[in-house]
């Protein structure tokens, strides 16, 4: 099928496997465009089942999903399918509901962390007996019922068109919402999420946040090579994918994305109710996944030393990670200052570097006692 409509396909029609839908504009273009199609199935001496063919639709149906002009929408059968289901009470209902949430997942916003309790019931079941419906599980079902109950609309890019991409990273999940802007409102086109195994849960905050970007190009690849993205963050993750001796997972992460065109942007407002909930969602499940990381992440380390001389001050950083990957950093300070001052200096800039890449446990040494003391 994709060798005989491969002139016509990304153009006027999408086929996948034998399914087959032309996409027109006007009426004039789909009387056009279904001439075509027809004089390829006569090439190809392919004969198609009228009662599986539909002309003219403004929406429809396709490979599970209802097709409108403004965008792509869930299926009213596969929601209902979920919100009539009741509580759990087996391992073989729990993987039936992990099934029936899969095909859901790209409307639902975090959908890894909302559906995490139900899955950690599964955890350590041999036997049957083994399994146990828990309240979070229960709470978290009930949460994804009403979540489920008003699922976005997702837009369909333009070709070439700029797409903006949010990320999340919490202890047990990372998650990201890819967008298009329409006037003056950031519409969502695709939401993916993946919950963490060891060893990835001691990752740090800003490898995590790398982590979710890296998934999104390898999982959202077709919009990655289609469309400049554009990644909106406070975060350093450019300064720390670009440095030269990056190393280890980091390096091998840079590759991946050095593929792609990606730009880094400060976040400035909002716009949009579908991002506002993306973020408050970011802010709170981050506060309750701070606790759990701080107990387990391992120290970075930090190493200092500032001097000062006639022809100025400044000071030199090391900041390593827990896997011994170095992040050094050379600074002249534009400021008179004494040895002590720019060894005070060093120490700060070095604690606020530390805190922009997301280090939550830090062990710093100086090689002043003032500024130790």
């Amino acid at each position: 099928m994709d060798k005989a409509f491969e002139n016509q396909m990304g153009q006027n029609i999408e086929v996948y496997v034998d399914d087959l839908v032309v996409k027109s504009h006007t009426e004039v273009e789909i009387v056009r465009d279904i001439e075509e199609t027809f004089q390829t199935l006569r090439k190809i001496n392919m004969k198609l089942n009228p009662k599986k063919c539909s002309f003219g639709l403004a929406e429809g149906v396709f490979l599970g999903y209802v097709i409108t002009p403004e965008g792509i929408k869930p299926c009213p059968d596969k929601t209902t399918a979920v919100l009539h289901l009741p509580s759990p009470q087996k391992i073989k209902e729990v993987q039936s509901l992990n099934g029936k949430l899969a095909s859901l997942n790209r409307f639902l916003s975090k959908s890894a962390e909302k559906s995490l309790p139900l899955f950690q019931t599964l955890k350590k079941c041999i036997k049957k007996s083994d399994f146990h419906w828990t309240t979070e599980a229960e709470q978290a079902f009930q949460q994804l019922k009403q979540y489920l109950s008003s699922l976005p609309l997702l837009a369909a890019p333009k070709p070439q068109e700029e797409l903006i991409m949010y990320l999340s990273a919490t202890h047990g999940a990372i998650s990201t919402v890819l967008l298009t802007e329409r006037e003056t409102a950031q519409m969502p086109v695709y939401f993916i999420s993946r919950a963490l195994q060891d060893p990835k849960l001691n990752y740090s905050p800003m490898e995590k946040l790398v982590l979710s970007l890296v998934f999104a190009a390898k999982r959202l690849r077709r919009y990655f090579q289609a469309h400049p993205i554009t990644v909106i963050t406070d975060q350093p993750i450019k300064q720390v994918m670009s440095r030269l001796d990056v190393a280890g997972r980091l390096q091998k992460w840079s590759i991946i994305l050095g593929e792609h065109n990606i730009t880094y942007r400060p976040r400035t407002s909002i716009k949009g109710q579908i991002l506002a909930d993306f973020l408050n969602e970011m802010s709170s499940n981050a506060s309750q996944g701070v606790s759990v990381a701080e107990t387990k992440e391992e120290p970075w380390t930090l190493f200092t030393d500032g001097s000062s001389c006639v022809d100025g001050s400044g000071a030199g950083l090391i900041l390593t990670n827990p896997d011994g990957v170095e992040f050094t950093y050379a600074l002249r300070f534009q400021f008179a200052a004494s040895n002590n001052e720019a060894e005070y200096e060093a120490l700060i800039v070095g604690l606020w570097i530390a805190t922009q890449m997301g280090v939550k446990n830090i062990q710093a040494n100086v090689d002043s006692k003032l500024v130790a003391n």
